[in-house]
């Protein structure tokens, strides 16, 4: 008798979850987003994007979360910028990329 086969779709969703949180946890580890934003610091800049692969959707994994609070504690700003990219099929996906600011804040006052 043959053992019992795991259903093909939760098992899909699962590899690609580890997968996604995996490369995540590479993308966007801190120290090496620290050296990027202090290279384009020293070349007069005050915000950085960080270009995530290709079909990489870092945007709300546990790596992301990590990426918001560093950035917090650093008193850098951090938004979520979209753009679109043309895989080598010809398909268009969507990718999300952190984009840090350390400008001066102006005040109105």
């Amino acid at each position: 008798m043959k053992p019992p086969v795991k259903k093909l779709l939760p098992e899909l969703q699962k590899e690609s979850f580890l997968a996604r949180e995996k490369r995540a946890t590479v993308e966007l580890n801190t120290h090496n987003i620290r050296m990027m934003i202090y290279e384009a610091a020293k070349h007069g800049l005050t915000g950085l994007r960080v270009k995530m692969p290709d079909s990489l959707d870092v945007k709300g994994t546990p790596a992301a979360s990590d990426l918001e609070k560093w950035c917090k504690l650093e008193g850098l700003a951090l938004i979520w910028t979209r753009r679109t990219a043309t895989l080598l099929d010809g398909y268009q996906a969507d990718v999300w990329e952190p984009e840090i600011s350390w400008a001066p804040r102006i005040s109105n006052t």
